[in-house]
């Protein structure tokens, strides 16, 4: 598969370096990499920057660490050298072209592009890739209701050809959101086992690039003008809408809020949901909750939700690749209905890692 990625701010770069730990991108044919390991080619990248701090901010990330490879631009390319690779190398176009309607996805045959400015929201937005020459879309925002919003491990069985459900994919879909990655495999877990009548979540979200580190003018939400590095800063959230988008017989049962907090990376949700079998059932307890959780957590693909018992703070889940982890430390209950659940979650690292799961199923359905 033919792959392109517009947009190398955080979810970009996350998804390029995602890509090559996890030894999906194929080296580039002139380096001698022909028939070696891999899964797409990565043909180009498009982002309005100059390519020698594209390349910089590729090979020294603050949370990430350096890249596993040396990365150079040669020639209007970014490579990824490797230091045991015998020569051969990744080696990616760099395009800057602000408009998605004149990238040339038809002149380098894109299967999919991996849109990462989290700009484009809308059909009409994210159709200007198509008319471009790409013949298929991946979003790493929830997009707006009418574009399919998948949650790996939830509802991707949709992209999975002669699956019950029939086989149809969107050329336009959404990845979702990393809060809605978190947090729906342990909703789905309780709503199976229990019923879930209600919920209330809180997320708590590392700072965003669209906060400024001191106060500045950013229009729209004044708390976000804002000095990130020195509050908690409420926010508007679409979590509540995601949850009933993608499990529709919970539309309308769930409310949230999210506060930005000032770390770089990794986030949590709070989260409280009101079950229905449960109440009556006094025996019902924390450890319970846990079990069937972790029992669940093994059920899901592989990153999707695990289970902790270890006493972890944020930082102890940075380039965690998995979507959600839940504190089985801090699982309450009030009565026997009421579960409280903390879930840790690299908002950039899993989100990325889903994004190429999702991509590895259309892979999997182009070729079938």
């Amino acid at each position: 598969m033919r792959i392109a990625i517009n947009g190398f701010g955080r979810v970009g770069r996350c998804v390029l370096r995602a890509a090559y730990e996890r030894r999906l991108l194929r080296p580039s044919a002139a380096s001698g990499g022909a028939g070696q390991a891999g899964i797409f080619d990565l043909v180009a990248i498009n982002e309005i920057a100059d390519a020698e701090t594209l390349a910089y901010l590729t090979q020294y990330d603050s949370t990430h660490g350096r890249f596993p490879a040396r990365v150079e631009v040669v020639d209007d390319q970014l490579q990824l050298h490797a230091a045991d690779d015998k020569g051969s190398h990744v080696a990616s176009e760099l395009l800057a072209i602000p408009e998605a309607s004149c990238l040339p996805w038809a002149q380098l045959d894109v299967d999919c592009v991996l849109e990462c400015t989290g700009e484009l929201r809308t059909t009409a937005e994210a159709r200007d890739h198509i008319d471009a020459g790409a013949n298929q879309v991946l979003l790493s925002n929830p997009g707006e209701s009418a574009i399919p919003a998948i949650v790996y491990g939830i509802n991707h069985s949709q992209l999975i050809p002669n699956n019950k459900e029939g086989f149809s994919p969107s050329s336009i879909i959404s990845a979702a959101s990393c809060t809605s990655n978190a947090l729906l495999p342990a909703v789905s877990a309780l709503d199976e086992a229990f019923g879930v009548d209600s919920g209330v979540v809180t997320t708590i979200h590392a700072a965003m690039h669209d906060q400024p580190v001191i106060d500045a003018y950013h229009g729209g939400d004044l708390r976000k003008n804002r000095a990130s590095s020195q509050s908690f800063i409420p926010v508007s959230t679409e979590l509540a809408a995601g949850v009933g988008r993608v499990l529709p017989h919970l539309a309308g049962r769930f409310i949230a809020q999210a506060i930005r907090v000032p770390v770089t990376n990794v986030s949590a949700l709070n989260v409280t949901v009101n079950l229905k079998k449960g109440r009556g059932n006094e025996a019902l307890q924390a450890g319970d909750v846990n079990r069937l959780l972790r029992e669940a957590g093994n059920s899901f693909p592989a990153n999707v939700m695990r289970v902790s018992d270890l006493p972890l703070a944020s930082c102890d889940f940075i380039h965690d690749a998995c979507s959600g982890t839940i504190d089985a430390q801090q699982t309450q209950l009030i009565g026997d209905g009421t579960v409280n659940l903390l879930i840790w979650f690299d908002n950039e690292w899993a989100f990325a890692n889903r994004m190429l799961d999702i991509l590895l199923l259309l892979e999997q359905a182009k070729g079938d």
